[in-house]
């Protein structure tokens, strides 16, 4: 069976995997792509004599290029900087998890065997390759951002050519001063730091500080046990998703049941896959109830996107916020006594918006501008995802318009794929005007490169910054009044 399910995203900020029509070509007329099965399986066996991966460091302590705009949330001033020091290393830690499972499940070699091979082609335009796979940015590509070195180690390949581990060690560039932290990860996806020396396999996991839930963390301020709890059981459950997906090759799982029960490695089981625990599976789990929905299916029922919603049993008790994610691997949040949605900003908007309520006094005016640009963000990921779905699923390309995109009937067609909401496809939505252009097709017809641009209705008042994304799945923003392009500096949450 051709495989024409989308490789799901995952973590927040992320719309890093969006893939070019040629690689998902080569993944739909793959009848065997390979199982993740156990490769991001937390605290699995590492293979010894892993040798680090040589990368030039080309920024100066990860500051950007001469002559372009700081992202959005770049400190300004010195108490601000301390702090992102702290937190930016964990953040695109994430970043770099999800983007070598993305690579894994996209080229079927494996982990990359270098940290250039994550980062964009050296041409603009040329197609993404297992050599520069396009799904981080060229700054951590490079080895050095936000003050710290990223030294990313492969491990050996297999008796098959490979790379099923991996190290990223992270420590800051000197001077070092006393008190800064070291980071380190691998492919079991958690996150351990020390103070004053390096960190490894046996350091303690990383907990955001109160200071670090403020600026970018994935963790609100008003947090407690359970929601945290349930903060990582959405992200393991996407992780399970995927592996689920690759593994069986038969889309997303039909139900959170299936997700657990035993695992055989000899025979693995669709209807008990053994990729989370008993808990989980049953729904409930740190006084939170998880719900599973599949949201739509593509030829023969395979489920091609779902939804998964965290809502605390008893609320202002168990917990006080609620939570929502998808196949992009986004986490949203409300703290309203609701069921989150796809429309609720993520994580750390939701902190970033708070942090400016409480910085400008509370000014209505100043939150709805914040919220109308979570809004924005979010569908332009959302965007980004249908795309990638709707070239796998019909195999000729991406969308010709937004309007293709947009509801459908009780079967999904062409020109009514219902992979986005009524007023997303009119290109009118949270206070923003969303434009589709076509820019190249091949020789069949099909789209082959698109751009998507989100400017607000009123400048100053609806929204503050404009934004720009593409195939590529990034993300750029510019707060002057105007489009904006390509050449614009990749938004940072």
């Amino acid at each position: 069976m051709k495989n024409q399910m989308v490789r799901a995203i995952i973590g927040l900020s992320l719309t890093l995997s969006i893939f070019s029509p040629a690689i998902l070509a080569q993944n739909a007329q793959n009848p065997d792509n390979p199982s993740l099965g156990d490769l991001a399986r937390q605290e699995r066996e590492r293979k010894k004599n892993q040798a680090p991966s040589k990368v030039v460091l080309t920024n100066d302590g990860g500051t950007t290029p001469s002559g372009q705009q700081p992202p959005l949330d770049a400190p300004q001033n010195p108490a601000g900087a301390a702090r992102t020091s702290q937190v930016s290393p964990a953040h695109c830690l994430r970043i770099l998890n999800t983007a070598v499972i993305t690579y894994s499940s996209t080229f079927n070699l494996g982990f990359p065997t270098s940290l250039s091979a994550l980062g964009p082609p050296k041409v603009q335009g040329t197609p993404p390759s297992q050599d520069s796979a396009g799904l981080i940015d060229e700054i951590l590509a490079s080895g050095a951002k936000g003050g710290y070195v990223f030294t990313y180690s492969a491990g050996k390949k297999d008796a098959n050519g490979r790379v099923n581990t991996y190290t990223v060690r992270v420590d800051p560039l000197p001077p070092v001063a006393a008190g800064q932290k070291h980071y380190f990860t691998d492919e079991s996806g958690v996150i351990r730091q020390e103070n004053d020396k390096p960190a490894n396999s046996s350091s303690a996991p990383f907990r955001e500080d109160e200071a670090s839930q403020h600026a970018e963390s994935d963790v609100p301020v008003a947090i407690t046990g359970n929601e945290e709890g349930a903060i990582g059981s959405l992200k393991a459950l996407n992780v399970a998703e995927i592996e689920y997906l690759s593994t069986f090759n038969r889309g997303y799982s039909p139900d959170l049941k299936s997700l657990g029960g035993v695992r055989d490695p000899s025979n693995p089981s669709e209807s008990a896959a053994g990729l989370i625990d008993i808990a989980l599976a049953s729904g409930k789990k740190f006084g939170y109830t998880f719900t599973y929905k599949v949201v739509s299916k593509i030829r023969n029922g395979v489920p091609a996107t779902y939804e998964l919603t965290a809502r605390p049993d008893t609320y202002g008790q168990t917990g006080k916020s609620n939570y929502f994610t998808d196949q992009t691997g986004v986490i949203r949040v409300t703290q309203e006594d609701r069921v989150a949605t796809a429309m609720d900003p993520s994580i750390s908007e939701a902190n970033a918006m708070r942090e400016a309520q409480v910085n400008e006094g509370g000014a209505a005016g100043s939150q709805n501008t914040l919220k109308n640009e979570a809004g924005a963000i979010g569908s332009m990921r959302f965007l980004n995802t249908a795309e990638t779905t709707y070239a796998a699923t019909f195999n000729k390309g991406f969308s010709p318009d937004l309007k293709s995109l947009g509801e459908s009937g009780p079967t999904l067609t062409e020109s009514g794929a219902g992979m986005i909401d009524e007023a997303l496809a009119s290109g009118k939505k949270s206070g923003y005007t969303f434009t589709y252009t076509v820019v190249s097709k091949d020789a069949n017809g099909a789209v082959t490169a698109y751009e998507f641009t989100a400017r607000p209705d009123t400048y100053g008042k609806s929204g503050k910054s404009s934004y720009f994304t593409d195939q590529s799945g990034v993300i750029r923003a510019t707060q002057e009044d105007r489009a904006a392009t390509a050449n614009d500096p990749p938004y940072s949450q």
